[in-house]
């Protein structure tokens, strides 16, 4: 294969690899939640604190990743806000006492373990997760 067209070849399965992680990224939550799915922008303003509860009125327990490309990818292709953006809003909300604590991740196994002993729990782990033990909600438009 010539030089040109390796170059050519990787860019393109850099593109796909780049474009797939992000329609990998599954939300979860506690398989005792009754919630099934949510709109895109139900799931925006859950991580954004403008939805604090679920439908049957339990508070909302958000778990995110402390850090890494799974969690800057998860706010950009989500929330729609950079790590910067979104910490300084939620800074605001808790100082205000309009929102609770986030609570932190270190890993996708720490994730899941803690969507599944949270009932109110939601989060979210990228596409080589072992899902057991959560459920994953499907995303509507």
């Amino acid at each position: 294969m010539n030089p040109k067209k390796m170059i050519w070849t990787a860019g393109l399965l850099c593109l796909a690899l780049a474009i797939g992680y992000g329609s990998e990224i599954s939300i979860i939550t506690n398989p005792a939640n009754d919630t099934v799915s949510l709109t895109q922008d139900e799931l925006r303003k859950i991580f954004t604190g403008k939805k604090r509860s679920w439908q049957n009125g339990n508070r909302i327990m958000i778990i995110l990743m402390k850090r890494g490309s799974l969690h800057d990818h998860f706010l950009e292709e989500v929330v729609k806000q950079n790590s910067t953006q979104f910490s300084i809003a939620w800074k605001k909300l808790i100082f205000t006492g309009k929102a609770p604590l986030l609570n932190y991740a270190q890993s996708e196994e720490e994730m899941v373990e803690m969507v599944r002993r949270y009932p109110h729990a939601i989060g979210y782990v990228g596409p080589q997760s072992d899902l057991e033990g959560v459920k994953t909600i499907f995303i509507r438009d």
